[in-house]
């Protein structure tokens, strides 16, 4: 996860959705783990325009927190 982030943080948007996807088939993640991936999922796809994928990624964070509000920004 933490290299998924790097990618997201580098702007390597595409790089960083393998990294994370591939985090999410890993056994033995937390829920918290989960949601930070499920969260930069989501932004991945929102910054690269790609509503459907970015809605899914959003619906599993929600399935783990229901309480998580992405910001409005």
């Amino acid at each position: 996860m933490q290299t998924g982030r790097a990618q997201y943080d580098n702007l390597q948007f595409e790089e960083a959705i393998q990294t994370l996807s591939a985090a999410l088939l890993r056994p033995g993640s937390s829920v918290k783990e989960k949601t930070e991936i499920y969260r930069l999922l989501a932004y991945n796809y929102i910054t690269l325009k790609r509503a459907e994928e970015a809605d899914s990624a959003v619906r599993g964070l929600y399935v783990l927190d229901e309480t998580f509000a992405l910001p409005s920004t």
